[in-house]
Parts: C-alpha cells; sequence; structure tokens
C-alpha cells in the first residue's frame, strides 16, 4: 500500500517538475493519482473469483490503506497552501494532519472495542421490532461524529 502511494507520488513529481511546475504541485498531482478504487479492485476481485479468499481480502485492504493515506498526504498539501508563517507554522501544517489520523486511528480502535457493548446496553431497553433501525441509526450518528471531530481537529473530513 505504502509503495502505492509513493510510487505514483514520486513518478507525478519527477514528471510535473521536469516539465516546469513547482516540487509542490507535482506532490498534488502525484497524490491525486495514487488513490485506488476501492470499488474497482472489489469489484475485480469478485470477477476473478477472490474476493472471499485471504489474497482478495489483503488486495482490498491495501487499496484501502492506500487511499487513506492518499487522503492524508492531500491534507497535508491543503493545508501547505494556506500555511502563511514561517518554519514553525509549516511544521506544524505538515504534522496536524499526520497527528490527527492517527489519532482518529486510535479512537477507531477504542470505538471498536465499546460500541457493541454500549450498543447492547442500548437495545435492551429499546423494543426489539426497532433494533435495526436503532443500530443503523446509532452507527451512522457515530459515524458522522467520529468525521466531523476528524475534520475539526484538522485531519480530513473524507
Amino acid at each position: 500500500a505504502v509503495a502505492g502511494t509513493l510510487l505514483p507520488i514520486g513518478l507525478g513529481c519527477a514528471f510535473m517538475t521536469a516539465v516546469g511546475f513547482s516540487v509542490t504541485t507535482g506532490i498534488a498531482a502525484g497524490t491525486a493519482l495514487s488513490s485506488t478504487s476501492i470499488g474497482m479492485a472489489t469489484k475485480m476481485m469478485q470477477t476473478v473469483g477472490e474476493l472471499n479468499t485471504p489474497l482478495g481480502s489483503l488486495i482490498c485492504v491495501a487499496a484501502m490503506v492506500d487511499d487513506v493515506l492518499s487522503l492524508v498526504i492531500l491534507a497535508v498539501i491543503s493545508n501547505l497552501g494556506r500555511a502563511s508563517g514561517g518554519d514553525g507554522d509549516t511544521a506544524l501544517k505538515i504534522a496536524q494532519p499526520i497527528l490527527v489520523s492517527a489519532a482518529v486511528v486510535a479512537v477507531g480502535f477504542v470505538t471498536f472495542r465499546f460500541t457493541p457493548s454500549l450498543l447492547a446496553w442500548l437495545l435492551k431497553r429499546l423494543p426489539p421490532a426497532s433494533h435495526p433501525d436503532a443500530v443503523v441509526c446509532c452507527l451512522l450518528a457515530l459515524t458522522m461524529a467520529l468525521v466531523v471531530a476528524a475534520g475539526a481537529a484538522g485531519s480530513t473530513f473524507l
């Protein structure tokens, strides 16, 4: 996944600087080309009958990691475009999306650990007929809250 992100960025940067653009423009172009389509990878694995195999799972996870890395790099580039101060400001603008994305992963692990217990507690208090709707609403609300928090903290809303 890392090679799938860094190789297009390196090639995009090399090409764009060779034709006269800045390194930042080259990194942005390479990052735009580095994200894969998880939908395309999933469909391809399904077509060849490999989706439910360890190889298919590995390829799909690598595509997702590649996409996440690309989004973090795009957030860094976006922040660099807004950086106006000296070296300290630039360093903060580079570090912020990376650190916030790492924090989002940590919060995700904690959320993964406690959400089933909280949902079970909630479902005990609701009529059984409303359980499917309650689960969907709770998970959607939790997802939206985490996305908004990640974006507000300085990572990407995507």
